[in-house]
C-alpha cells in the first residue's frame, strides 16, 4: 500500500515581515523588524509576560523600544503570526518544524504548537524512513504519526547507520517498538516529554 503524502498546494509569494503601524514595540531579528503590540505577546506567552514586567529602558518620547530577538526572521514571523489572527507561511519540511517546536517552547507560545503538530504530522506521513518518523513523532507526542510509523516500522534496518533524532528517544521506548513488531501487536504509547517517557 503506498505511504500517504503529506499535503502540498501551489506555492504562495513570500509574507512581508508582519508589522502593525500601531504597534508599541519592536521585535529585531536580523535586520528584520516587527512591530507589534506588548498586550498581546503579554497576553499569549508567558515568556513576553515577564519581559514586559521588567522596567524597560526608555529610548525617547517619539521612539518606541526595540528588543534583539536571537531567533531569526523567518521564525520570528511564523510565531508572530500564530499569535495573530492572519495569514501564516507554510511549513515545508521536518526540520523547520523541528525548529520552530524548540523556539515556540522557550517563548512558551503554546497557541504555536497545535497548527505546528498538525503540519509535523502530514510531513512525517511522507518521510522514507519509518524509524526516523517513529523516533520524531514520539520525541514531540504526536501519536497519530507514531502509530502510522510504528507500523511501517522494520527491524531490518538494524545495523545500518540509525537517525540521529533517535537520540531523543529512550531505551525503554525503542525496546517496546521493537517488541511490538516481534509479537505483532499494536502499539502501546510512550510519548517522550522533554526527555522523560511516559505511558498512557
Amino acid at each position: 500500500m503506498p505511504r500517504p503524502k503529506a499535503k502540498s498546494s501551489p506555492s504562495d509569494p513570500p509574507l512581508t515581515p508582519l508589522s502593525f503601524n500601531d504597534g508599541d514595540v519592536i521585535l529585531r531579528a536580523g535586520n528584520t523588524d516587527f512591530k507589534v503590540h506588548i498586550w498581546l505577546l503579554r497576553l499569549s506567552s508567558p515568556f513576553f509576560e515577564s519581559m514586559f514586567s521588567l522596567p524597560q529602558p526608555n529610548p525617547g518620547k517619539s521612539e518606541i523600544p526595540v528588543i534583539p530577538m536571537d531567533e531569526d526572521a523567518a521564525s520570528l514571523d511564523f510565531v508572530l503570526r500564530s499569535i495573530y489572527p492572519v495569514k501564516r507561511s507554510q511549513i515545508t519540511s521536518i526540520e523547520q518544524a523541528q525548529k520552530l517546536f524548540a523556539i515556540a517552547e522557550k517563548l512558551d507560545v503554546q497557541c504555536v504548537l497545535e497548527p505546528l503538530r498538525v503540519s509535523l504530522t502530514q510531513l512525517l506521513a511522507a518521510e522514507p524512513i519509518p524509524l526516523r518518523s517513529w523516533a520524531i513523532a514520539t520525541r514531540y507526542g504526536l501519536e497519530e504519526a507514531q502509530r502510522a510509523a510504528a507500523e511501517r516500522f522494520n527491524p531490518a534496518v538494524i545495523g545500518q547507520p540509525p537517525p540521529q533524532e533517535l537520540a531523543h528517544v529512550s531505551a525503554l521506548q525503542y525496546l517496546q517498538l521493537l517488541e511490538a513488531y516481534r509479537d505483532g501487536i499494536s502499539l502501546p504509547l510512550y510519548i517522550t516529554k522533554k526527555g522523560s517517557p511516559t505511558a498512557s
